[in-house]
């Protein structure tokens, strides 16, 4: 890493949710950089405590408690920080919590989870930032950076609120960064998959697959979403109400393996062609109304022009295999004058969500298919795909 040492000398940083696995490596980061860390933990008090002997410093960072949904601690935090060392240049709204909830289990997502995930990730950021106004306006360099995650661009995530959650951020980081200004600049940071502790604890298969599908080949590290939040306080002072994407280019990938497939088999009859496709959503649209109908998740077989769920009974022996992951499966579009009759599959991971498929309706009806025609990879790729001629796989 370059020596960004002395940087940040005689600056004061409050790390809100400083203790956990992204949160601690933006700490040591600042702290490298000879900023004075305020580390705020909520219930990680063990945790918080030893990253602070980590940081040294001879004594002058702190470990602080305190509820990014409560703004009465928050007031008494920043009153703290105030008392303490005078002054506050820089905060960082790294708190923040989810659940995994397939983006199709509505109720799933409870009504509980749902208020949590508002409280924490959205109005918490907004009320640090409005408890540490007056401290972070008395700085010649104010910086709020709002930890986003890449979940605001794709909607893809954890749960379908947790993307909402981040957008929202997003949305506020621009609206804050005109409020405040000029003596306060407000930016969000927006990682990708990062490769913390509890990243490290998941299937390493699925791990490996969203590396694969970045295009730099690997998951982000959490010094590196440290290493953007300095370059935003020290390299960019002439910004503000922007997104930093720290996320490999992961939004640039169009399922081109995929699209690739499609155009080996590029001609080859769907009648002669029997393909599992793993771990898909089978969903029905109702083009008398343009929504989604019925939804059922699981490995679908694709055997000629017929679409099965794959359960007990269902022979897949010969089958081409495709793991649909992040891909969309479009079979059977037939422009039946007024309306398009179309099955969707739509191959998802826990975390993937159909963000963009609806917008493409319009533009799928100016189109005429086969019935036996299909499609996978993404909403995107799939543009791509049609403007080049592959309507099949």
């Amino acid at each position: 890493m370059r020596d960004w040492h002395g940087t940040l000398s005689g600056r004061v940083a409050v790390v809100i949710g400083g203790a956990g696995g992204i949160g601690s490596a933006i700490c040591d980061v600042l702290a490298r950089a000879d900023a004075t860390v305020v580390v705020t933990y909520h219930q990680s008090d063990q945790a918080a405590r030893q990253l602070v002997q980590r940081l040294g410093g001879g004594g002058a960072h702190r470990a602080l408690r305190a509820s990014v949904t409560d703004s009465a601690t928050l007031a008494r935090l920043a009153s703290s920080v105030d008392d303490s060392h005078g002054r506050c240049d820089l905060l960082i709204n790294c708190a923040g919590v989810t659940r995994f909830v397939p983006h199709g289990d509505l109720d799933g997502l409870d009504d509980a989870l749902i208020d949590d995930i508002l409280r924490t990730n959205v109005r918490g950021p907004f009320a640090a930032a409005r408890a540490f106004k007056p401290l972070l306006a008395r700085s010649d360099n104010a910086l709020v950076v709002n930890i986003s995650s890449i979940a605001a661009r794709t909607a893809t995530g954890s749960n379908v609120m947790y993307c909402a959650s981040k957008a929202a951020l997003d949305n506020m980081t621009q609206s804050l960064a005109r409020a405040l200004a000029p003596a306060i600049r407000v930016v969000s940071v927006a990682p990708g998959l990062v490769d913390t502790e509890f990243v490290r604890g998941l299937d390493p298969r699925w791990r490996d697959e969203q590396a694969a599908r970045t295009p730099l080949g690997r998951l982000a590290t959490a010094e590196e979403i440290g290493l953007a939040v300095l370059a935003a306080s020290v390299g960019l002072p002439y910004s503000t109400g922007i997104v930093i994407p720290v996320d490999g280019g992961r939004p640039l990938v169009l399922s081109a393996a995929v699209i690739k497939e499609s155009q080996r088999h590029k001609g080859t009859p769907m009648a002669n062609r029997k393909i599992l496709i793993k771990h898909g959503t089978l969903m029905t649209l109702d083009p008398r109304h343009g929504v989604f109908g019925g939804t059922w998740q699981g490995d679908v077989l694709i055997d000629g022009s017929r679409l099965a769920r794959v359960e007990s009974h269902i022979d897949v022996a010969d089958a081409e295999v495709i793991d649909a992951s992040h891909c969309l499966v479009m079979p059977g579009l037939i422009d039946t004058h007024r309306h398009v009759w179309q099955t969707a599959l739509r191959g998802v991971t826990h975390d993937e969500t159909l963000k963009g498929y609806m917008r493409e309706i319009r533009f799928l009806r100016a189109r005429a298919y086969h019935a036996q025609d299909i499609y996978v990879g993404n909403y995107v790729g799939m543009l791509e795909a049609i403007n080049a001629g592959i309507t099949s796989v």
